[in-house]
């Protein structure tokens, strides 16, 4: 073994497999796009004669939006299962947050009480009306799913495959198959339990099964984290897949269409908050008006879903079919020559149906996930093949604003329209738009309580949406205050929110400063949730509580004055937590999510030695492993130059610190790169994770 450690052992794709297990082959970071076609995955078999469809559809399209409940679009549509809240502005000051953490805090008893102050609203008519138009004439369902509670990524894989293959978050790093080897997405295995692996899963999917009977398909996808065939092993890389999205329009036009195609449009389209509502409802219209104008609408079903619940409210309380969910409900449009005009579907339905749809309609076989379920509508109950085809439903486009958004994607200045979103007599609250021109506004105002108050440019954005922001700060006296934007340009002038649903902000008569801190992301250790209160007339708050994935604890008082703690350890995978305090006279919520998932184990201080030297210099990498439980790990490599090489224990103990090293020589080079990579049977864990590897040493 010594020997091993003073020359370092590079080992073999192959040699690692074995090393790791067929079973964590995934979590290796040994993706199926590093592997021989051969060694992985579900190879398409020659095409057997072409299957014939069952029913006269023989084009299917199926959209996928973004990041909204049924209640939220639809909940005062006549006739639907749904319940109107308080009216939504256009659009919203941000996304909101919405894992799976999330969803546990929020859909508990009580109602409204567990959501996003932001999320218990719903648009009118008179802001999404394409889509109430296509509910009227064609089909609506009240009683679709999304399929996992959680998130984009794991439901656009669903979507295809009636399962994730585990994963069970979105995180923008992950490239799927593609990915770097020390990119892990958090995961779910069937009993609940979160671990992290390599985003690539070795599943059968649709896709696969249409290749096999020798119908087309395409997937356009304008973002990765929303490109579900990069996902599985056998699809990455697939011709089939464009992120032209443009392309489809054309497509339809050109007569070019596939049989079935999907279509995930880039984010300014996409209806993903805190977007306007109005460009997807136009992007879907030029689509389905294409669609109509062309050979294809006698035999096609059109398909129009949003991949999660974005973090609103919705007021039927998903069932549960299995750990993953179901999650809570979607909007779902059908829109067919066939589609029985009018209908409202009760039947419960989620993204796995419009697998079961396409298998019923061309008799694939089953994929045995989802689809299998009995309880799973495979959505024929739209359709009537024996009513006269409805003829084309042509939709005239609507007005959308193009001087100013929120800037919800602009991680490096703001995040948000307002900064922070609740605050007391002490905070300096910062309003902020996103102006979409390039000459200089004549007027740019933020008007606060019915006053305008002029923004000043601070910069520019580096993500969706493109533009300068502008912004102004100031306090506020307790009470809830009004704001909306006012930018004029010329003869141009455009008001935010544009559908004049002014924006609200509750200042307190109290200060809470967070002090929540995470000493180590590892099961077993005590994490602690604490804060500072400061108020003028109380000398402690009448409420002090934490939620954590909805589940409320009383917080007690440190010997510290003003601060309350609550502290437990926690399970693995992600959480989120909130504090609800009030004075007596005012209750304020204040959300927050952990920024590290809990793990099983860590891994820290990854290091390489000397950080310079030449083509024979053994140079040391180490890096320290601590388990909650004690467990060596099954495997221990270091990638040098994507390379994996195993690591030998030193010194420690695998549950206080065990440091792990190789001694290897490398060529002459200044671009090497180099990271971690541990399992222990269930998990995996990486050192960088989700983030570019460690620059390696110089070698001259």
């Amino acid at each position: 073994m010594d020997e091993e450690l003073q020359t370092g052992h590079s080992i073999s794709r192959r040699t690692a497999i074995k090393i790791l297990g067929a079973g964590s082959l995934a979590a290796s970071g040994l993706g199926a796009g590093s592997l021989d076609a051969g060694a992985v995955g579900h190879p398409v078999a020659a095409p057997r004669t072409r299957a014939a469809a069952n029913t006269p559809i023989t084009n299917i399209i199926i959209v996928m939006f973004e990041n909204h409940t049924f209640d939220n679009y639809f909940g005062a549509f006549p006739g639907a299962n749904g319940i109107e809240s308080a009216p939504a502005p256009d659009p919203l000051l941000s996304d909101i947050d919405h894992s799976h953490a999330h969803f546990l805090a929020s859909f508990t008893p009580g109602g409204t009480q567990g959501f996003d102050h932001q999320a218990v609203v719903s648009y009118r008519e008179s802001d999404v009306p394409i889509l109430w138009n296509y509910a009227r004439q064609f089909g609506l369902s009240d009683n679709f799913f999304t399929s996992a509670a959680a998130n984009s990524t794991p439901n656009h894989i669903f979507m295809i495959a009636g399962q994730s293959g585990g994963i069970f978050d979105t995180d923008p790093h992950t490239l799927g198959c593609g990915s770097s080897g020390n990119a892990l997405a958090l995961s779910m295995a069937p009993d609940g339990t979160q671990y992290m692996q390599f985003p690539c899963v070795d599943i059968n999917s649709i896709p696969q099964e249409l290749s096999a009977a020798g119908i087309s398909w395409c997937y356009y996808s304008g973002e990765g984290i929303w490109t579900a065939p990069k996902f599985i092993s056998g699809l990455a890389g697939s011709p089939h897949v464009s992120s032209e999205t443009a392309r489809i329009i054309t497509d339809v036009e050109d007569g070019h269409l596939s049989e079935v195609t999907w279509l995930c449009p880039f984010t300014e389209q996409s209806d993903h908050p805190a977007n306007p509502v109005g460009a997807a409802q136009n992007l879907l219209a030029t689509l389905v008006n294409a669609t109509m104008n062309s050979t294809y609408w006698p035999h096609s079903a059109i398909f129009v879903t949003w991949d999660d619940w974005g973090g609103f409210f919705d007021h039927v309380t998903p069932p549960k079919v299995d750990a993953f969910g179901l999650g809570p409900r979607a909007p779902l449009l059908v829109i067919s020559p066939f589609a029985k005009p009018g209908y409202i579907s009760h039947e419960q339905g989620e993204f796995s149906s419009l697998a079961k749809f396409i298998e019923v309609n061309w008799n694939l076989p089953s994929l045995g996930t989802r689809d299998a379920l009995a309880s799973t509508s495979d959505l024929m109950d739209f359709f009537d093949f024996s009513q006269s085809p409805q003829p084309p439903f042509l939709q005239e486009l609507i007005p959308t604003p193009v001087m100013l958004a929120s800037p919800f994607h602009d991680a490096a200045l703001m995040a948000s329209a307002l900064e922070p979103q609740t605050g007391g007599p002490s905070t300096t609250f910062t309003f902020a738009v996103v102006y979409l021109l390039s000459l200089s506004p004549d007027r740019s105002d933020v008007i606060i309580d019915g006053t305008h108050f002029p923004m000043v440019p601070s910069g520019t954005g580096n993500r969706n949406p493109s533009g300068t922001i502008y912004e102004y700060s100031t306090s506020l006296p307790a009470g809830t205050h009004t704001f909306s934007f006012a930018f004029s340009t010329g003869s141009q002038h455009e008001v935010m929110p544009f559908n004049r649903v002014p924006y609200t902000l509750q200042v307190l008569p109290f200060d809470v400063i967070d002090k929540t801190y995470i000493e180590l992301p590892m099961i077993g250790v005590m994490q602690h949730f604490a804060f500072d209160f400061h108020s003028d007339s109380v000398q402690a708050p009448t409420v002090a509580e934490v939620q954590i994935d909805g589940i409320a604890h009383s917080m007690k008082p440190t010997t510290r004055p003003g601060r309350y703690q609550y502290s437990t350890p926690l399970t693995a995978g992600d959480h989120w937590y909130r504090f609800r305090v009030s004075d007596g006279t005012a209750t304020g919520v204040y959300e927050g999510g952990l920024t590290n998932k809990i793990i099983p184990f860590v891994l820290a201080s990854g290091r390489v030695s000397p950080p310079s030297g030449s083509s024979a210099t053994r140079f040391q990498f180490a890096v320290t492993y601590t388990h909650a439980l004690g467990m060596a790990p099954q495997s221990a490599l270091v990638y040098v130059d994507d390379v994996p090489y195993q690591l030998t224990l030193q010194s420690g103990t695998f549950k206080a610190g065990a440091v792990f090293a190789a001694q290897i020589t490398l060529p002459i080079g200044s671009q090497h790169h180099y990271y971690f990579l541990f399992t222990d049977g269930q998990s995996t864990s990486a050192e960088p994770t989700n983030i570019s590897p460690y620059a390696g040493p110089i070698v001259t």
